[in-house]
C-alpha cells in the first residue's frame, strides 16, 4: 500500500511524486512546432514510487533516490505526444512485490532489507541516452538500464553483453565522439563504493568495446560528469566522500572542506602515457560544457559551485545542520597541460559570473572548440529587489568569441536542461532549436518549452502537461536528457 509521502523531497522541494505511467496522444501545443522536426525527446526523472522509510524511517534518504521514470515527446506533423513509464529497476520491482519500500541507504546494502541485500539499488534517475540503437537510463551508482525506445518497456541491465561487466558501475554522463560514433564513458568504485579503482572504456556504434583503461583516483568520492577531447578524457572529481563506519549516528555522504577538487587526465590513444591527477581548490565542478585541445593542451568548461550546492548532504567537519553560509556558482574555463611538471592547477578563467547549470553545446562538434553554449540560469527580478538564489528560472546563449549573452525569460517558472536541435544536419553551429522543461509555478504544470535560435528571445512554441501540482518531470538537478531525430 502506498502511504502519503512524509519523508521525500525533491531538490526544489515545490512538488510531490506523481506515479504516473500513460500516454497522451496529442497534447496542447500552445504555438507552433515546425512540421520539419521528426523524432522523440526523451526525459528522465526521479519519482519515488514509495516513501523512503525503510531506513530510519528515510532520516538518512535523498533527493539522489527517486525511482527513475522516462518519458518520450514524439513529434510529428507539428502534433506533440506524450508517454511515460517507470525504469523496471530490480529495486522497484522488488519494492512493487512487497508493497513498500524495502530498501535504506542506496549504496550500503546493510541498511536494505534482508530480502533485497544482493539486488542491484540503482534507481537508474539521472541521464537518458540513445546507443547503438538501445535506450539507456542511467544512474553512476549502477549498470545502464535498457528501455524500448517505442514502448518504454524495461529490458534489462546488460545492453552491451560481453563488453563490460553486467553488474559494473556505468557514468550518468557518457560522451559520444562525433567523428567515431563511440560512446566514451567511465565506472568507478569498482570494487566496493570505499575503492579509488575506476575504468574508461570506448564502445563502438556497434555496441562492442574497441579499448578501456584502469586507474586509480586520488580518493573514493564521487566522480559525476568528464570532459572528453580527441586526446584525453578528463574526470571530474568531487569533494563528496562516503563514510559508512558509523550511518546509525551520522550520515553515509559527506562534503568534504578539506578536499581539492581533483581532474584525473586519462590519455585515449597512448597506452604508455600515464594517467595523471591534477588538483585546484575545494569546489563542485559538476556539468562540463565546451572541450578542446589547444597548443598541447586540453581547454574545457565547467559549472563551478565555490561550496556545497547540496544542502540535504552534511558537511564532514560540522554539524549535520550546519548550511553553507554564502553560495556561489559560475561558469569556468579549465586549462590543463598534460605534461606539466605541476600538478596543481592555475585559477580558471570565469565564464560566467551568474549562478547557472546543464551547460549543452552542439555535440557534432563535441571535442573541438565551439562558439555557442547553451545554459539555465538564475536572472535576478527587473525590479532590482535582492533575492536568495534557490532555482535557475532563465535560459542562457553565450558567445565564446564575443563574451556576450543572450538571456530568455520564460516567466515565473524553474527551467531545466536546455536541448539543443540542429536545424538540419549540415546547419551552421548553433543554429536550431531549444527544447526545455521549465516547472510553470503560475499555472502549476510542467511545459516544454520549444525556441528557435534565430530568435532567442521568443518562445516558439509551450507544449502543455495537464498534470497540475505533481512532481511528473519536475526534476531541476537531476533530470538528462537526449533528443532522437528520425
Amino acid at each position: 500500500m502506498v502511504k502519503p509521502y512524509k519523508i521525500y523531497k525533491d531538490f526544489t522541494g515545490i512538488t510531490v511524486p506523481a506515479r504516473l505511467e500513460g500516454e497522451i496522444p496529442d497534447l496542447i501545443v500552445d504555438g507552433e512546432i515546425p512540421k520539419e522536426i521528426d523524432g522523440t525527446f526523451y526525459r528522465v526523472g526521479h519519482d519515488p514510487y514509495y516513501d523512503p522509510d525503510y531506513f530510519q524511517n528515510g532520516a538518512k534518504s535523498t533527493p539522489f533516490d527517486g525511482d527513475g521514470v522516462v518519458a518520450a515527446f514524439r513529434f510529428k506533423d507539428g502534433i506533440v505526444s506524450f508517454k511515460q513509464r517507470y525504469v523496471y529497476t530490480e529495486k522497484l520491482v522488488a519494492e512493487r512485490k512487497a508493497g513498500r519500500a524495502m530498501f535504506g541507504i542506496l549504496t550500503a546494502s546493510f541498511t536494505h532489507h534482508p530480502c533485497v541485500q544482493s539486488l542491484i539499488s540503482s534507481p537508474a534517475n539521472t541521464n537518458v541516452i540513445l546507443h547503438n540503437g538501445k535506450l539507456l537510463a542511467l544512474m553512476e551508482a549502477g549498470p545502464p538500464f535498457e528501455m524500448d525506445p517505442n514502448t518504454l518497456a524495461t529490458k534489462g541491465h546488460e545492453p552491451f553483453k560481453g563488453q563490460i561487466p553486467a553488474r559494473q558501475p556505468f557514468t550518468a554522463h557518457p560522451k559520444v565522439d562525433p567523428t567515431t560514433g563511440d560512446l566514451i564513458g567511465f565506472g568507478y568504485n569498482l570494487n566496493g563504493i570505499m575503492s579509488t579503482d575506476f575504468v574508461v572504456w570506448a564502445i563502438d556504434k556497434n555496441g562492442k568495446k574497441k579499448w578501456e583503461r584502469k586507474g586509480n583516483a586520488p580518493h573514493s568520492g564521487f566522480i559525476h560528469d568528464m570532459a572528453m577531447t580527441p586526446n584525453y578524457v578528463v574526470l571530474m572529481m568531487m569533494p563528496l566522500v562516503t563514510d559508512l563506519s558509523d550511518v546509525y549516528t551520522k550520515h553515509a555522504t559527506f562534503y568534504d572542506r578539506e578536499l581539492p577538487a581533483y581532474m584525473v587526465v586519462v590519455p585515449r590513444n597512448a597506452p604508455s602515457e600515464p594517467i595523471r591527477s591534477f588538483s585546484w581548490n575545494n569546489c563542485l565542478n559538476i556539468h562540463s560544457g565546451c572541450t578542446w585541445e589547444e597548443d598541447g593542451k586540453i581547454k574545457f568548461d565547467s559549472t563551478r559551485a565555490h561550496d556545497n550546492v547540496f544542502s540535504f548532504l552534511p558537511y564532514k567537519d560540522a554539524p549535520i545542520d550546519e548550511k553553507p553560509k554564502q553560495m556561489v556558482v559560475d561558469y569556468v574555463k579549465w586549462t590543463i597541460d598534460p605534461k606539466a611538471s605541476s600538478d596543481v592547477l592555475e585559477d580558471p578563467e570565469v565564464l560566467i559570473s551568474l549562478p547557472c547549470e546543464f551547460p549543452r553545446t552542439d555535440e557534432r562538434i563535441l571535442g573541438q572548440k565551439a562558439k555557442i553554449t547553451f545554459l539555465a540560469c538564475f536572472k535576478q527580478p527587473d525590479d532590482g529587489k535582492k533575492v536568495v538564489y534557490q532555482g535557475l528560472n532563465a535560459l542562457a546563449r553565450f558567445n565564446h568569441e564575443t563574451r556576450k549573452m543572450d538571456i530568455l525569460d520564460p516567466g515565473n517558472c524553474l527551467v531545466q536542461e536546455p536541448n539543443f536541435i540542429p536545424r538540419s544536419p549540415d546547419a551552421p553551429e548553433g543554429d536550431g532549436y531549444i527544447v526545455v522543461m521549465i516547472d510553470n509555478l503560475d499555472e502549476h504544470r510542467n511545459e516544454l518549452l520549444f525556441i528557435d535560435t534565430k530568435d532567442f528571445t521568443k518562445i516558439q512554441a509551450r507544449i502543455q502537461l495537464p498534470l497540475r501540482k505533481s512532481k511528473l518531470l519536475s526534476d531541476l538537478s537531476i533530470a538528462g536528457s537526449c533528443v532522437r531525430l528520425l
